[in-house]
């Protein structure tokens, strides 16, 4: 927050995945994501994306890169994970993809 003349600015961040923003927007388009859906995933938050494996899941990974959070993998990269803190992200792709039944036509994977 800072003040500038007669008005403060607030800086406010909206994570990529998260509704109204125009990656938001493109995964419910592709997968029908909607609010309560990445709430629940907790792929509002970027922790998600250290927490479990979504960069070694192709299809995730595909439906990440294609609704343009691509740039979340590189980011990966400057943390330190140990594998076995990692967990699988097969919940999140099964729940994601469960819900979009012509995902794979779409990507062409």
């Amino acid at each position: 927050m800072s003040y500038h003349g007669d008005k403060w600015v607030i800086r406010t961040f909206l994570f990529l995945t998260n509704e109204g923003t125009p990656e938001g927007t493109k995964l419910k388009e592709l997968v029908g994501l909607e609010k309560e859906d990445a709430k629940y995933l907790m792929i509002d938050r970027v922790t998600a994306f250290l927490d479990y494996d979504i960069e070694h899941d192709q299809r995730l990974r595909t439906l990440f890169e294609t609704a343009g959070c691509g740039s979340l993998f590189g980011y990966i990269k400057l943390f330190v994970r140990p594998e076995d803190n990692v967990k699988k992200s097969a919940s999140i792709a099964n729940y994601l993809f469960g819900k979009a039944d012509d995902f794979d036509e779409f990507i062409q994977i």
